[in-house]
Protein backbone atom coordinates (compact mmCIF):
# COMPACT_ATOMS: atom_id res chain seq x y z
CA UNK A 1 0.00 0.00 0.00
CA UNK A 2 2.76 2.45 0.91
CA UNK A 3 4.59 1.90 -2.38
CA UNK A 4 1.51 2.77 -4.42
CA UNK A 5 1.00 5.98 -2.44
CA UNK A 6 4.66 6.95 -2.81
CA UNK A 7 4.58 6.16 -6.54
CA UNK A 8 1.42 8.26 -6.90
CA UNK A 9 3.06 11.17 -5.04
CA UNK A 10 6.21 10.95 -7.16
CA UNK A 11 4.16 10.82 -10.37
CA UNK A 12 1.99 13.75 -9.24
CA UNK A 13 5.06 15.75 -8.23
CA UNK A 14 6.71 15.03 -11.55
CA UNK A 15 3.61 16.13 -13.47
CA UNK A 16 3.36 19.31 -11.39
CA UNK A 17 7.01 20.16 -12.08
CA UNK A 18 6.50 19.56 -15.80
CA UNK A 19 3.39 21.78 -15.78
CA UNK A 20 5.23 24.53 -13.89
CA UNK A 21 8.16 24.35 -16.31
CA UNK A 22 5.76 24.34 -19.27
CA UNK A 23 3.31 27.03 -18.18
CA UNK A 24 4.70 28.74 -15.07
CA UNK A 25 6.16 31.56 -17.15
CA UNK A 26 2.65 32.70 -18.09
CA UNK A 27 1.60 33.83 -14.61
CA UNK A 28 3.80 36.43 -12.96
CA UNK A 29 3.02 35.04 -9.47
CA UNK A 30 4.63 31.73 -10.46
CA UNK A 31 7.82 33.24 -11.90
CA UNK A 32 9.91 32.56 -8.79
CA UNK A 33 8.68 28.95 -8.63
CA UNK A 34 9.21 28.67 -12.39
CA UNK A 35 12.82 29.85 -12.15
CA UNK A 36 13.53 27.53 -9.20
CA UNK A 37 12.04 24.52 -11.03
CA UNK A 38 14.03 25.38 -14.16
CA UNK A 39 17.23 25.77 -12.16
CA UNK A 40 16.65 22.38 -10.52
CA UNK A 41 15.90 20.75 -13.89
CA UNK A 42 18.96 22.28 -15.55
CA UNK A 43 21.12 21.33 -12.54
CA UNK A 44 19.86 17.75 -12.71
CA UNK A 45 20.14 17.46 -16.50
CA UNK A 46 23.60 18.96 -16.89
CA UNK A 47 25.48 19.07 -13.56
CA UNK A 48 24.30 15.73 -12.16
CA UNK A 49 24.00 14.56 -15.76
CA UNK A 50 27.72 15.12 -16.23
CA UNK A 51 28.28 12.25 -13.79
CA UNK A 52 25.21 10.09 -14.54
CA UNK A 53 24.55 10.88 -18.21
CA UNK A 54 23.12 14.05 -19.71
CA UNK A 55 19.39 14.37 -19.26
CA UNK A 56 19.59 12.64 -15.87
CA UNK A 57 16.62 13.39 -13.61
CA UNK A 58 17.00 12.79 -9.89
CA UNK A 59 13.23 12.49 -9.37
CA UNK A 60 12.93 9.91 -12.15
CA UNK A 61 15.85 7.97 -10.70
CA UNK A 62 14.18 7.85 -7.28
CA UNK A 63 10.91 6.69 -8.81
CA UNK A 64 12.60 4.07 -11.00
CA UNK A 65 14.45 2.70 -7.96
CA UNK A 66 11.11 2.43 -6.17
CA UNK A 67 9.54 0.61 -9.14
CA UNK A 68 12.54 -1.74 -9.39
CA UNK A 69 12.32 -2.44 -5.66
CA UNK A 70 8.67 -3.41 -6.19
CA UNK A 71 9.84 -5.89 -8.81
CA UNK A 72 8.81 -4.08 -11.99
CA UNK A 73 11.15 -4.86 -14.86
CA UNK A 74 9.62 -3.17 -17.92
CA UNK A 75 10.42 0.38 -16.81
CA UNK A 76 10.65 2.91 -19.67
CA UNK A 77 13.66 5.13 -20.20
CA UNK A 78 11.90 8.47 -19.54
CA UNK A 79 9.20 9.70 -17.20
CA UNK A 80 7.13 11.07 -20.08
CA UNK A 81 7.08 7.64 -21.68
CA UNK A 82 6.05 6.11 -18.34
CA UNK A 83 3.31 8.69 -17.81
CA UNK A 84 1.97 8.44 -21.37
CA UNK A 85 1.88 4.65 -21.01
CA UNK A 86 -0.28 5.11 -17.89
CA UNK A 87 -2.61 7.26 -20.02
CA UNK A 88 -2.53 4.64 -22.85
CA UNK A 89 -1.12 7.08 -25.40
CA UNK A 90 0.34 5.48 -28.54
CA UNK A 91 4.10 4.89 -28.25
CA UNK A 92 4.84 6.54 -31.62
CA UNK A 93 3.15 9.71 -30.35
CA UNK A 94 5.29 9.60 -27.20
CA UNK A 95 8.54 10.26 -29.10
CA UNK A 96 6.98 13.18 -30.95
CA UNK A 97 5.56 14.65 -27.74
CA UNK A 98 8.93 14.32 -25.99
CA UNK A 99 10.70 16.18 -28.80
CA UNK A 100 8.05 18.91 -28.76
CA UNK A 101 8.32 19.14 -24.97
CA UNK A 102 12.12 19.51 -24.95
CA UNK A 103 12.07 22.02 -27.81
CA UNK A 104 9.38 24.05 -26.06
CA UNK A 105 11.32 23.88 -22.81
CA UNK A 106 14.46 25.40 -24.28
CA UNK A 107 12.60 28.07 -26.28
CA UNK A 108 10.49 29.19 -23.32
CA UNK A 109 13.38 28.98 -20.84
CA UNK A 110 15.58 31.08 -23.13
CA UNK A 111 12.82 33.66 -23.57
CA UNK A 112 11.99 33.89 -19.86
CA UNK A 113 15.59 34.06 -18.69
CA UNK A 114 16.29 36.73 -21.31
CA UNK A 115 13.26 38.76 -20.22
CA UNK A 116 14.24 38.37 -16.56
CA UNK A 117 17.76 39.55 -17.37
CA UNK A 118 16.41 42.61 -19.23
CA UNK A 119 14.07 43.36 -16.33
CA UNK A 120 16.94 43.16 -13.84
CA UNK A 121 19.10 45.43 -16.03
CA UNK A 122 16.33 48.03 -16.26
CA UNK A 123 15.67 47.80 -12.53
CA UNK A 124 19.38 48.26 -11.79
CA UNK A 125 19.62 51.37 -13.99
CA UNK A 126 16.79 53.17 -12.21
Amino acid sequence: MGFEVLNFLLTSGHVMIILIISFGWIWRKLHVVYVICNFCAIFSWFILGYFKGYGYCLLTDIQWNLLAYRGETDIPETFLEYFFNILNINSSAIDFLEVVNYFKYFVVATFVFRMSYIYLLKKGNQ
